[in-house]
């Protein structure tokens, strides 16, 4: 039995419409405090000024936060950012070919933890001994008092924000409160031809939900899920939520926290995020990791970039773009979608630790390459 794949939606112009009214609305301010630099000190003077000679820093990561962060950071810095706004699949595969050629346009690639295999092996720049500001440097700044990393050496691939991932996404009139509340009730029979879900397949949002339902609950339930619920597989985030939207499917799977809040914010009240007794989902740091290459074409602007994006006043206008927690202490996580925020009494499945990318969800990933095929 074949998956369905679905092509964009012939509706997707809806989404765009409701993106592009609802945008002003749930955004908040991008400013967090005035102080990020506070302390400074002389090698933070001279990688400024260096950067300020260079003009540019060029970066790569979700589009959605281009233009608010492009603007903030040449108002505190005064150096431009060329950013170059993408899918997170598109951006990897630029950044990937280009560390391959050895001749990079790309400063820095906001992204996960996909190239955490490469962490050891001499291309990227050290970033733990670029973190230069006292607001970002010091770990008790950081939730847990430690600064997250995805590399084992805790060096290259740092992990400023992180959140809840891996829930399903719920039509209210299709399913109402109370008819989801598992993981196993997405294999009721009523649902079979209403789930759709991001290509798990690819690395993305899909891989990262179907790797944790491998793991929590093994290879017969993924095969259920997938083929005998005929689940729907696409490669527009958008889609997977415009789908629930309107009423196509009952459920999505791979969803993401900006896709589901700007709808939210546009009034769209008939979707909703269960909380499943049989497990709480995962923690990833989604498209926070910075990396930076070993010859990047801006090495100053770079360093400049990333610990100013570190601080509280990028990691609030991250927060409030991409609907996701901070690590950082001095950010309150108010005004965020509950479904994203870590608890406390929860047991989570960490996504974002170099033994997870290097070992289940390498396993999780082919098994799922192999069932589906293409």
């Amino acid at each position: 039995m074949k998956l369905q794949w679905t092509g964009r939606s012939r509706l997707a112009a809806l989404g765009w419409f409701l993106f592009a009214m609802s945008a002003a609305l749930w955004i908040g301010p991008a400013v967090a405090n005035d102080d990020w630099a506070a302390g400074a000190g002389p090698e933070w003077d001279a990688a400024l000024s260096a950067a300020r000679a260079e003009g540019l820093v060029v970066v790569a990561g979700p589009a959605q936060i281009a233009e608010k962060m492009a603007t903030a950071f040449e108002k505190d810095t005064g150096i431009k950012i060329d950013y170059l706004g993408g899918s997170n699949r598109d951006v990897r595969t630029r950044f990937g070919k280009e560390l391959a050629a050895g001749v990079l346009s790309i400063d820095v690639r906001l992204g996960g933890g996909t190239e955490v295999s490469l962490a050891g092996s001499d291309v990227f720049a050290s970033q733990s001994e670029n973190l230069l500001l006292p607001s970002v440097s010091d770990p008790a700044n950081w939730r847990g008092d430690l600064i997250k990393w995805v590399d084992n050496a805790n060096t290259y691939m740092p992990v400023p924000n992180e959140y809840v991932f891996g829930w399903a996404l719920v039509n209210r009139d299709m399913a109402p409160e109370g008819a989801v509340l598992t993981w196993q009730d997405l294999l009721k029979p009523e649902f079979k031809g209403k789930i759709i879900a991001f290509d798990p397949t690819i690395p993305g949002p899909g891989q990262a939900a179907f790797a944790y339902l491998g793991h929590r609950f093994g290879e017969d339930y993924l095969r259920q899920l997938l083929f005998d619920q005929k689940v729907t597989v696409v490669r527009q985030g958008r889609q997977v939520v415009e789908s629930v939207v309107l009423g196509n499917h009952a459920i999505a799977l791979g969803a993401v926290a900006p896709h589901v809040e700007r709808f939210r914010a546009a009034g769209i009240d008939n979707i909703y995020v269960p909380e499943m007794s049989d497990g709480p989902g995962s923690l990833v740091g989604g498209s926070s990791v910075p990396l930076i290459a070993k010859n990047a074409p801006h090495p100053n602007a770079a360093v400049v970039f990333l610990n100013w994006y570190m601080s509280s006043r990028g990691q609030k206008i991250f927060q409030d773009v991409w609907q996701t927690p901070s690590r950082r202490r001095d950010l309150s996580h108010e005004g965020l979608p509950a479904y994203v925020i870590p608890q406390d009494d929860k047991v989570y499945l960490d996504q974002y630790r170099e033994e997870w990318y290097l070992g289940g969800r390498q396993h999780w990933s082919k098994y799922l390459r192999e069932i589906i095929g293409n």
